[in-house]
């Protein structure tokens, strides 16, 4: 229980808490009895209630500071990295010396808005003839790198909370901005073969041709081994990943993107048939070399092909083609289009290329699950019916015209 009492010209509020089994009196000074019993009765509220807490000293940097440290050890190096750039980079340069319970839901708004406007490269401009022309212009932050920080700095708090540092998160009512549509290059089946054609004999083509049939992001291309293929079962199993990690900024192998990822795939006739070649060239550059290399995609060095040339290379190829601003990870967006637009169920779709999320196939493909449910539809009254679909749906609906007079 809290209690009241005067010491000189102050009011004084003492009251006792537990932590970790010990009992701690606290006490806080006000200059009015008013606001010594409005107090008195809120933090008895909080103890009741276990909203209590007590964060005297501690500033949001220090909070966050502590939170990678202790509650992100689970996370893969690459999103480690990445929560670690939201918090020393954006979060700690701007709120970092703000007290903890001082962190209000209005400064953490203040702040997502600020960012939007913030330029992180500069504007360029060209003198021509005396007049400024401008080359690129300034570039401020995305909505994906406010949502970005949002979520490492909810999930500090969240955990503030549930430690009773605070009684609720300030974030929890912020108004994020709305994230920009990323357009995917869906190529047509001829500009596909077209850009394979196109990588030609370079050491890049396997990787990239995998990612083109089977959907896989392309480290868990890179990272196959020849252990993963059963070339009598027609199978490839997908077991790991070789990624750039932004921690050790190095190339590595390394866990697969989520649990889903890790799957078993068929092999298709004309990928197993180039697969077969790569393994008759792969074995003269070990026998070369004198040594052992279990991993498919190497060069003539017999060096693993990294993530980034993979890209650049593919980026190259794409361009020459007409494909101008495709990325290597659309290919995976690709296979999705295709298996869904050809009528394949969607659950079967996700497990393919795992995903991790079933809704995010709902979400991101919206349109094309829309084209095909119309097709199966079609089908479905052509089955039943034998007529074409087109008359029947006109008949109905001057049917209901008709009627509805």
């Amino acid at each position: 229980m809290a209690t009241v009492d005067k010491r000189g010209k102050r009011y004084r509020v003492r009251y006792a808490i537990y932590e970790n089994g010990k009992r701690i009196q606290r006490n806080k000074s006000f200059s009015t009895a008013r606001e010594a019993k409005e107090y008195a009765a809120k933090v008895e509220h909080e103890i009741d209630t276990g909203q209590y807490s007590y964060t005297k000293g501690r500033t949001l940097a220090d909070v966050l500071n502590e939170w990678l440290e202790v509650y992100c050890t689970h996370l893969r190096p690459n999103a480690l990295a990445d929560m670690k750039t939201a918090v020393k980079v954006h979060i700690i340069p701007h709120l970092g010396n703000v007290p903890l319970e001082s962190v209000t839901t209005g400064m953490i708004q203040k702040f997502y808005n600020d960012m939007m406007k913030t330029e992180w490269k500069p504007a360029v401009y060209k003198e021509v003839k005396g007049l400024q022309v401008l080359v690129s212009p300034a570039k401020t932050y995305s909505a994906k790198t406010v949502h970005n920080v949002h979520s490492a700095l909810k999930q500090a708090l969240d955990q503030a909370v549930r430690t009773n540092l605070i009684p609720r998160n300030p974030c929890a009512y912020v108004r994020l901005p709305k994230k920009e549509t990323i357009d995917y290059v869906i190529p047509s089946p001829e500009q596909l073969s077209a850009l394979l054609k196109e990588l030609g004999d370079h050491p890049t083509y396997y990787p990239i041709l995998i990612c083109a049939m089977l959907g896989c992001r392309r480290g868990e291309a890179l990272g196959l081994q020849w252990q993963d293929i059963d070339f009598k079962q027609n199978t490839i199993h997908i077991r790991r990943a070789f990624i750039y990690n932004s921690l050790t900024q190095k190339n590595e192998i390394g866990e697969l993107k989520t649990k889903n990822s890790k799957r078993v795939l068929p092999l298709p006739e004309m990928l197993k048939a180039e697969l077969l070649k790569l393994k008759e060239r792969n074995k003269e550059v070990c026998d070369y070399l004198g040594v052992e290399i279990p991993y498919l995609c190497i060069n003539d060095a017999g060096q693993m092909l990294t993530p980034n040339l993979c890209s650049h290379h593919f980026q190259q190829a794409a361009k020459k083609v007409g494909l101008k601003g495709m990325r290597l990870h659309d290919l995976r967006h690709t296979v999705v289009t295709y298996m869904l637009d050809a009528g394949e169920n969607p659950k079967t779709v996700q497990e393919f290329v795992g995903h991790a999320d079933p809704g995010f196939m709902l979400r991101q493909y919206a349109h094309v699950l829309e084209q095909s449910k119309k097709r199966a539809s079609d089908a479905l009254m052509r089955t039943l019916f034998g007529q074409n679909v087109y008359l029947l749906q006109y008949i109905a609906f001057l049917s209901i015209s008709l009627f509805s007079q």
